[in-house]
């Protein structure tokens, strides 16, 4: 079963890296991590910590922890979950904040739990179990809108979340993706 999560994470291919200025362009890279828990089978909420450089992962542009807001919107028609998020980072020494939403990023992963009735039966929704507990998780983030501060202007990126989700009774509510990737900004 294929499905998607609600963490971000970026994954940068490097020829995202040599358009810089090519184009009017500043690309960056990035790593970080997000820890969510979830409020349903449809919505996360949780934190974001992303550092930002452009060759040197030892000298971040742009370090900022903040919110991430996810919801499952629908599948694709490989059966990929579809999700749509939005993040919002803290204000700078500046006071100036930053963020993006996203839409339809694509999620895959290893179904490892199914919701249970109490009868011990898998909860079914459209005819399918609903997950609690997969892992491998690795969704992709290529399509960021309504990007402020640091994010305004961004004309491509290449994201990708690797993590697990967890929710099922008895469980841990709590998810945690990795990130890597990267975005370019134009001028």
């Amino acid at each position: 079963m294929k499905f998607k999560t609600t963490h971000l994470l970026l994954l940068l291919s490097s020829p995202l890296v040599g358009l810089n200025s090519a184009f009017g362009e500043t690309c960056y890279q990035l790593t970080g991590t997000v820890d969510t828990v979830n409020l349903n089978p449809f919505q996360q909420t949780g934190a974001i910590q992303i550092a930002t450089y452009v060759d040197d992962p030892n000298n971040a542009q742009y370090e900022q922890s903040g919110q991430i807001d996810g919801v499952i919107v629908g599948k694709d028609q490989d059966g990929l979950l579809l999700l749509d998020h939005t993040i919002k980072f803290s204000a700078n020494k500046k006071g100036k904040g930053s963020g993006f939403s996203t839409e339809y990023d694509e999620a895959e992963g290893t179904v490892e739990k199914v919701l249970l009735d109490e009868n011990g039966n898998p909860i079914l929704i459209n005819g399918e179990p609903i997950p609690c507990k997969i892992n491998d998780v690795k969704e992709t983030i290529n399509h960021i809108v309504n990007g402020f501060g640091n994010f305004k202007n961004v004309t491509s990126a290449n994201i990708t979340a690797e993590g697990t989700v967890s929710f099922c009774p008895g469980d841990v509510n709590h998810n945690h993706f990795d990130l890597s990737g990267g975005y370019c900004v134009g001028e």
